[in-house]
């Protein structure tokens, strides 16, 4: 990491500093284990650890083509920030805030936290965002103080997330296969193996599959499937703000803030299936089917249709569909202080903040459909807070104590769904507290 600072004093009124930061950090990868399957050599199933958190564990990463590759993250983290006051006289200050920030980073891990190769992901990241901020000061007048201000940000990034499975494995580990120490792969990839496992899971749908069929399928489950889930988003946002504090007698002091917000976001996905549909992907969408007995046969003939197994691929097979979302709202604050004497201070506050609304770039439901994007409305939280703090004489004792309530509407959240952190809308949340 590196730190560079230069500080510019033009005149007793004006100040510039320039700050810039550089950091690269190369990491071991997230280290995952299952706490279920023992570490072990795949190739032979020597067990090499047990199932303690705290022990060691066996991970083994792939690239795209199915070749072993090194698993850690890469990451380089580079910002800017110019910083200007301007004292004007007579108790105004004119400040800048001028940002650049730019965030690059490749991770490659074992998702699957076993010694075998079931499912490796490389998740490359991409982003750069700029900001400028403008504010006006005033503390120029023992009754009356404040800032006004305006903000704008642009954000523009990328997030590209590699899945290899090895969909021969990740049959075993459907139909509970896999034992607590696994099996060399030799066993675990086994034809005949295969084929009973390809019946099993259709049996527990209700299925019952001619041996043919069951052998043809299991035939072609590939020892290297990929899936590419890239997302895409871009936004500028607008803020005008100001707060106003005033003291109409002594010991007594108001503050009033205002904020006005507005968002415009694009976002967009793109997925794709490099190496060719899913095999294990339409034997698990035609066991859910109706339509399973026609559906099964023709993927015994090799007919995919072009079925993914986490993520389903985009029109032509990765490509880029995008969606437009414009937002606005408001968010403010009151707060009143009281100081009785100079150890002694009551506070009560009124506040709403405010998270902007969120689109959503998903993956179509079916292969080559619609993109979609759910929108999660915006957060609002009300909230009321009224507390006192003392301070002994000589100030050996200090006591805080306050009562709060609040109430969001539209309470977000990220969950991991299908593998990928998605943000939600989880209901209405109220609460007490002291």
């Amino acid at each position: 990491a590196l730190r560079g600072s230069l500080r510019w004093m033009p005149d007793e009124r004006r100040l510039v500093d320039l700050i810039v930061n550089y950091e690269r950090d190369r990491p071991s990868a997230m280290a995952l284990k299952a706490l279920r399957f023992a570490p072990s050599e795949p190739v032979s199933g020597r067990l090499l650890g047990d199932l303690d958190r705290s022990g060691g564990v066996a991970l083994s990463g792939r690239e795209e083509g199915g070749l072993p590759a090194p698993l850690g993250l890469d990451r380089t983290l580079a910002s800017a920030a110019l910083l200007v006051d301007w004292r004007l006289g007579g108790g105004w200050k004119l400040s800048s805030v001028t940002g650049l920030r730019r965030f690059d980073a490749d991770e490659r891990q074992d998702a699957d936290g076993t010694g075998l190769p079931v499912v490796s992901i490389l998740e490359e990241t991409r982003a750069w965002q700029a900001s400028q901020e403008l504010r006006l000061h005033f503390d120029g007048d023992a009754r009356w103080s404040g800032f006004m201000g305006v903000n704008v940000f642009h954000e523009r990034g990328t997030q590209r997330a590699t899945f290899v499975h090895d969909e021969r494995l990740l049959l075993a580990r459907f139909v509970d296969a896999i034992t607590p120490v696994p099996q060399p792969l030799g066993v675990l990839t086994d034809d005949d193996a295969l084929a009973a496992w390809v019946a099993s899971y259709a049996a527990a749908h209700g299925l019952t599959l001619p041996a043919g069929q069951a052998q043809a399928i299991a035939a072609r489950l590939k020892p290297t499937y990929v899936e590419v889930n890239q997302n895409f988003g871009d936004t500028r946002s607008y803020e005008a703000f100001g707060e106003l504090v005033w003291r109409p007698v002594k010991r007594w002091e108001i503050t009033v803030g205002l904020r006005y917000s507005r968002d415009e976001k694009e976002s967009a996905v793109a997925t794709s299936s490099p190496l060719g549909a899913s095999t294990l992907g339409g034997l698990v969408m035609a066991s859910a089917s109706p339509a399973a007995p026609a559906l099964l046969e023709r993927l015994a003939k090799g007919d995919l249709g072009g079925q993914g197994l986490v993520f389903q691929p985009t029109a032509g097979n990765g490509g880029r569909v995008g969606h437009h979302l414009d937002g606005d709202g408001w968010s403010w604050r009151l707060a009143v202080l009281h100081a009785p004497t100079n150890d002694l201070r009551l506070y009560a506050s009124y506040a709403r903040g405010r998270r902007p609304t969120v689109l959503v770039a998903a993956a179509p439901s079916a292969p080559y459909g619609p993109a979609r994007f759910p929108i999660v409305p915006s957060e609002v939280v009300d909230s009321i807070e009224a507390g006192v703090r003392y301070r002994a004489p000589g100030g050996r004792l200090h006591l805080t104590g306050g009562v709060y309530a609040y109430d969001y509407r539209h309470f977000q959240t990220t969950k991991a769904v299908a593998g990928v952190l998605r943000t939600l809308d989880v209901g209405d949340a109220d609460g007490l507290g002291f």
